[in-house]
């Protein structure tokens, strides 16, 4: 299994893919003037990027996935939020890429809540400096009861 810091290096490395009206890539620690011109756009001034594929970074099927993503965007919009698809795609290719969400307005303890509901390892939350970060919702993903094999 991998230790915390593989999977915390993949998830960095980690493009995330932002299908707005002018499509857009989120890197972790990078201002995104992208973001900050939606943020603008919305009159907002956070939001995060989630998913509810492969639960504690274990591979599913694309069915079981799909499924999973579309409650997620349920649950979403029941709050009101607006959502944005995106794909969370390895540059190294190594991994598939995987369905995911632009959340507007979703705070980062909602949004670690509802992460958590769907079984995930971490959330990319967007503050105010438009500088995507990487929010582990587990301090060990790598516990004894999590099996974890990178998305």
């Amino acid at each position: 299994m991998p230790s915390r810091d593989d999977l915390d290096n993949a998830y960095r490395a980690t493009h995330y893919h932002v299908f707005a009206e002018a499509p857009f890539i989120l890197t972790i620690d990078q201002y995104s003037h992208a973001l900050a011109d939606l943020y603008a756009r919305h009159g907002i001034d956070h939001c995060a990027y989630l998913t509810a594929c492969n639960p504690y970074s274990r591979l599913l099927e694309a069915a079981d996935n799909a499924r999973r993503q579309a409650a997620l965007g349920r649950a979403s919009q029941r709050r009101g939020i607006i959502l944005i698809d995106g794909s969370s795609r390895d540059p190294s290719g190594q991994w598939p890429a995987e369905a995911g969400i632009l959340a507007l307005g979703l705070g980062r303890h909602a949004a670690c809540r509802l992460a958590a509901r769907f079984g995930q390892n971490a959330i990319v939350y967007c503050g105010p400096s438009a500088i995507p970060e990487l929010v582990w919702l587990d301090p060990d993903p790598s516990s004894p009861s999590r099996t974890a094999l990178l998305f």
